[in-house]
């Protein structure tokens, strides 16, 4: 289930008055709605009787208003207390709607009238921002299928593909992320397609829409591709004899929709248990947001077919995923424009590369997304946060199940003028709810 969680800190009107507080808990999973609570309180030492003027952002609309409230044009409700004794409260819940993903504000303001004339011009205003937080469906598939609700809003969402990936294997689907930055990544079982993953896909998906297959029948087989076919997609397999082979496969096809081979990402093909994905996936948001191929090579010998193609396609710079720990010097060999991109463990390596994409949010703070990397199991929620990363400018950090690394805290701390938001993308046997709510206090706390 997805949860939009908002926090609000109200700042304290005068002495003599109203107090109004706003909390904001919006279940998206199905319908994107939920109620937004605004509580007005009286703190003020007599009988008032005040109105609450709530603005929503562009991408929030309120669509079922409580009684005493009425909507002052899209974004405007007015919502008018009863006689409200020192020490009473009221609470208006509006069901709201998000139009659009990404970060809203929300803005309460309580103006009271009163007998005695110190409350009677009283007022509070409150604003909030949030960064979506997709939590856990029963397996692989639901919570992509949660993910890409989230993501692509609307009946019919249109997007350009749609990338499919086996649910319970990580192989062939490490490098899909450079085909989600605009589209959804979903997954499947190996021998039916998924009833939850075909619904989402004929949403998202125009008739006739293509379906990117990530591995051969091995990894998706031929009974999924063709009940694609029977509900008018196109799938379209991206594989090859080995995983290495298949990220070759998915970075033609980037090439072939317009992206530049110049550039591309080298990370580890194999490894023990969560070092065999932890590096692509810290590249992840950087290869969605920017098109650029993950290849995958032998991290002790190279591989022969990584060279060749870069050779082919006139790349002319590797910025390889972690340290000689991960892709030893040697399997460099004959690569054009080495640059490590690392740090001193795989969270160093995900701060550094977070570090390579655009600056965004710079008007609202910096927000990341929050991955346990070192879980081996993780490694979906980590495919799925790419996309979110790319949606809203929040590169992926990791922390493994109660802590974080100095690398990560590090990162949430730095000084800066706006609040870090985080978003963990995981359940709590992944992620400890303690741990979030730990390290959303880390703003600020270097200045």
């Amino acid at each position: 289930m997805i949860a939009l969680v908002a926090s609000f800190v109200p700042a304290v009107a005068s002495a003599q008055g109203l107090f109004a507080t706003a909390d904001v808990a919006v279940d998206m999973r199905r319908s994107y709605d939920d109620d937004l609570l605004v509580d007005v309180a009286n703190r003020g030492p007599s009988e008032v009787r005040a109105t609450a003027e709530i603005s929503l952002d562009r991408d929030l609309m309120a669509v079922d208003l409580p009684a005493r409230c009425a909507a002052h044009g899209p974004r405007v409700v007015r919502c008018s207390t009863p006689l409200l004794r020192p020490g009473s409260s009221t609470t208006f819940p509006l069901e709201v709607v998000q139009t659009d993903r990404g970060a809203q504000q929300v803005s309460v303001v309580v103006t009271s009238t009163a007998t005695d004339p110190l409350a009677a011009n009283d007022r509070d205003t409150l604003s909030i921002e949030t960064l979506p937080t997709p939590n856990i469906g029963t397996d692989t598939a639901d919570t992509a299928v949660v993910v890409s609700r989230m993501r692509f809003r609307g009946a019919a969402a249109q997007v350009p593909h749609v990338v499919l990936a086996r649910g319970d294997d990580f192989a062939d689907a490490l490098v899909g992320t450079a085909l989600t930055g605009d589209a959804p990544l979903l997954f499947t079982g190996r021998d039916g397609l998924d009833a939850r993953t075909a619904a989402e896909i004929d949403r998202v998906l125009p008739q006739g829409g293509t379906v990117l297959v990530l591995g051969g029948p091995g990894a998706i087989g031929d009974p999924v591709l063709a009940s694609l076919r029977a509900a008018g997609h196109e799938p379209v397999r991206l594989a090859g004899a080995s995983r290495i082979e298949t990220a070759l496969a998915v970075a033609d096809r980037l090439v072939d929709i317009g992206a530049d081979p110049s550039t591309v990402v080298v990370a580890r093909a194999f490894g023990e248990g969560a070092a065999a994905w932890a590096d692509a996936i810290a590249f992840g948001a950087f290869a969605g947001e920017t098109a650029t191929p993950i290849l995958l090579t032998d991290p002790t010998s190279g591989s022969v077919e990584v060279a060749e193609w870069m050779a082919a396609r006139g790349t002319t710079r590797t910025l390889v995923a972690g340290g000689v720990g991960a892709v030893e010097d040697g399997a460099l060999a004959g690569l054009p424009g080495i640059e490590r991109v690392a740090g001193v463990d795989r969270a160093g390596t995900a701060v550094a590369a977070s570090q390579l994409l655009p600056a965004r949010r710079t008007s609202r703070g910096a927000a990341f997304h929050l991955v346990n990397g070192y879980l081996d199991s993780s490694w979906a929620h980590g495919l799925l946060a790419a996309g979110l990363a790319v949606d809203e400018g929040a590169p992926v950090l990791f922390v493994n199940s109660t802590d974080a690394p100095d690398a990560t805290r590090t990162a949430l701390s730095s000084c800066r003028d706006a609040p870090v938001a985080v978003a963990v993308v995981g359940g709590p046997d992944e992620v400890a709810p303690s741990l979030r709510i730990e390290l959303d206090q880390l703003d600020a706390s270097a200045c």
